[in-house]
């Protein structure tokens, strides 16, 4: 996920998350870009809960890596 290429309409599925590390990560990344298209301000509560749920997906089977 380069920094330069992204859109802020990502969608990022991680089909064997295990405790979402990557998700973090992807969040993470999601999160500076919409800053920076926000004038660096700092998102609220409903802005990060919006950016979470339409951006970020994590599916784990196995209970032991989870």
């Amino acid at each position: 996920m380069p920094y330069d290429k992204l859109t802020g309409k990502e969608r990022i599925l991680d089909p064997a998350c295990g405790s979402g590390v990557f998700l973090v990560g992807a969040f993470r990344r999601l999160l500076n870009k919409w800053r920076s298209d926000n004038y660096w301000q700092r998102p609220d509560a409903k802005t990060l809960k919006e950016l979470l749920q339409k951006s970020i997906y994590g599916i784990e089977i196995d209970r032991n890596a989870i």
